[in-house]
């Protein structure tokens, strides 16, 4: 099996992603732009939705970069509770920019595979992230579902006093909730101008307030 005709499949899908969304993205679609049958592509993928995660990944690109400046920052990691809500800042900053993207990832078939989709396309193109990563990063990044990726900090602040460990969990999922219900409202007007910003926004009065309520004083 050929890797470089692997990322060839990814390529395509991506570009159509950018253009159409998840729902461009057809099987016969990308095996006629590769002049290949649709049985050549199932060698390569499981299904369709493996395919569509994998290109969706590169969407992440500028988040990974400003997610690892964050956790390399010596001063944020004494204070996970506060690095939790930045990282949030920064993944809505760019999940409401294309909302259905991010929906599928975060919510679609392989929401409990997330880490393994990102660490399978960190195989297959690294130098599309061109950074190494430490256990501490790789621990959150590549952790398998947004709940358990936000509970890695969360557990960490109860450790240091700010939280209790069962808050912790409990603000994990409501935190996640919280964002795909935002991600929900907004999914049909997103490419309006103004939305994403609003979505931002209003995700993050919603999340700063929840925050408040569960730290400990």
């Amino acid at each position: 099996m050929s890797l470089e005709r692997k990322r060839q499949f990814i390529e395509i899908a991506y570009d159509i992603l950018k253009k159409e969304g998840p729902e461009g993205v057809k099987i016969r679609r990308v095996a006629s732009e590769m002049k290949c049958t649709s049985t050549v592509i199932y060698r390569y993928f499981d299904n369709l939705e493996h395919l569509i995660a994998l290109a969706s990944v590169r969407f992440f690109k500028n988040y990974i970069f400003e997610f690892k400046n964050m956790v390399n920052d010596p001063q944020i990691l004494t204070d996970p509770y506060g690095l939790n809500l930045k990282m949030w800042d920064c993944l809505a900053g760019y999940a409401f920019q294309n909302i259905p993207i991010y929906e599928n990832l975060f919510f679609g078939k392989y929401q409990h595979s997330l880490g393994e989709i990102i660490f399978e396309y960190y195989q297959l193109l690294p130098d599309d992230f061109k950074q190494e990563f430490d256990g501490y990063s790789v621990s959150i990044l590549f952790n398998n579902d947004l709940f358990q990726r936000d509970f890695v900090l969360l557990r960490k602040a109860a450790a240091l006093g700010a939280i209790s460990t069962q808050d912790a969990e409990a603000l994990s999922q409501i935190e996640s909730y919280v964002f795909r219900g935002i991600l929900l409202k907004y999914k049909d007007e997103y490419k309006n101008p103004g939305i994403p910003k609003k979505a931002a926004e209003e995700f993050h009065d919603l999340l700063y307030d929840l925050a408040k309520k569960y730290k400990k004083s």
